[in-house]
């Protein structure tokens, strides 16, 4: 069972003329939420939604939530452009509810599972692309439990180990993440 979680007041503009948006989300086969964004063209009450792939995958709702409500007009655009660009059919919608809607799974556009455990909600490389304070401040902001996934997807497990504390865990992951990008 998929949820609407955010339905946008304001319209996106895009190359199409303006479109409703919302954020819909569920539980992916690996048991993580993922989240899609769905579109519509203004004033059109009968047609069907044109939907994302997935744009998002959180550990739980509350996350997805709040990945949700933080989203820019500039990334629902970008999203539109993904979604009329997606190679599969948009999902047809007999019945628009408020709260709630029901995908089966053949319309999921979840990746397939390829290994079992935890996956990193963050990718440090892509991150500190936009800056090193940038990945300071994300880092900062997760669980232990997720920046040990992080170390443990990117072969810094053993460097994340050897210091004694959280913040020298962030700065030995910091360290990692420079020394690859710089050679």
């Amino acid at each position: 069972m998929a949820e609407v979680l955010v339905v946008f007041d304001e319209a996106i503009p895009t190359g199409k003329g303006p479109q409703a948006a919302r954020v819909c989300g569920g539980i992916a086969d690996d048991g993580l939420w993922e989240g899609w964004i769905e579109f519509k063209p203004l004033g059109d009450a009968g047609g069907d939604w044109l939907r994302s792939g997935r744009e998002t995958e959180q550990p739980n709702l509350d996350d997805l939530r709040y990945w949700a409500s933080g989203l820019s007009v500039a990334y629902l655009e970008g999203a539109f452009d993904r979604a009329l660009s997606n190679a599969m059919p948009p999902v047809t919608h007999t019945e628009i509810l408020a709260a709630t809607q029901e995908f089966s799974a053949q319309h999921r556009r979840s990746a397939p599972v390829t290994q079992g455990g935890p996956r990193p909600i963050l990718e440090p490389f892509s991150v500190y692309a936009q800056g090193e304070e940038v990945l300071r401040q994300q880092l900062g902001a997760l669980s232990d439990d997720q920046l040990h996934n992080i170390a443990k997807a990117n072969g810094m497990d053993e460097i994340y180990h050897s210091a004694a504390s959280r913040p020298g865990r962030i700065d030995a992951m910091v360290i990692a993440v420079k020394a690859r990008t710089s050679t």
